[in-house]
């Protein structure tokens, strides 16, 4: 993060997440959540705006962080468009970060995989401790596939539908977990930049 020589920098982070089953902004500075409101997933667009003046009301922004996928299509879609144009019009600095980083950090057991539910026999996967060595980067596997390769007990993290918690109960532990406890750390750790963020889909649209 950027600071001057003679003024302490006061970082604000406006963070985004329209991957995650609750679709959200954020402020959050290097430390703590400041404010956080949730945004229907069914909403009008056209609320979206609204939504966001009034959380980001009276703060200076400094940053813009969003995650870029996996989600649906237009989700991400919506909320990449949506933080690009505001790193633009505001002329600040954008960082995208993939929702299986914030997961991945949650977590002080060695060994675990991040899930997240896409298609109906279909879930993005990665692998962290011991299970990198198989999967180093989110990757689409078939819940079949999946049930084959982890061992009974595995520890998962992430966002899974019913039916794919069902299809993996045999073998997954599934633990609750939320990224908000580690969120300002990894954020303030991204390398922000004047750029354009794209969304990450990992597999076809």
């Amino acid at each position: 993060m950027p600071r001057t020589h003679d003024t302490v920098f006061r970082v604000t982070i406006l963070f985004l997440d329209f991957a995650s089953n609750k679709k959200r902004f954020a402020l959050v500075d290097e430390h703590n959540i400041l404010k956080s409101v949730s945004v229907d997933d069914h909403a009008d667009e056209n609320l979206l705006l609204p939504t966001l003046q009034k959380l980001i009301e009276g703060k200076d922004v400094t940053h813009i962080a969003c995650v870029t996928g996996p989600g649906g299509f237009t989700s991400l879609r919506v909320g990449v468009a949506l933080a690009n144009a505001l790193s633009f019009g505001m002329k600040i600095p954008i960082a995208g970060v993939h929702l299986s980083d914030l997961y991945g950090a949650t977590k002080t057991e060695q060994d675990f995989l991040w899930l997240h539910s896409t298609r109906k026999t279909m879930v993005f996967v990665r692998g962290f401790g011991s299970w990198e060595k198989i999967w180093s980067e989110p990757t689409l596997i078939s819940l079949e596939d999946l049930n084959t390769k982890i061992e009974k007990k595995t520890i998962v993290v992430g966002e899974l539908i019913s039916e794919h918690q069902e299809a993996l109960k045999e073998n997954a532990h599934f633990v609750d977990s939320s990224f908000d406890s580690v969120l300002p750390r990894i954020l303030s750790q991204l390398s922000f930049a004047n750029t354009t963020l794209l969304p990450w889909y990992g597999r076809e649209a």
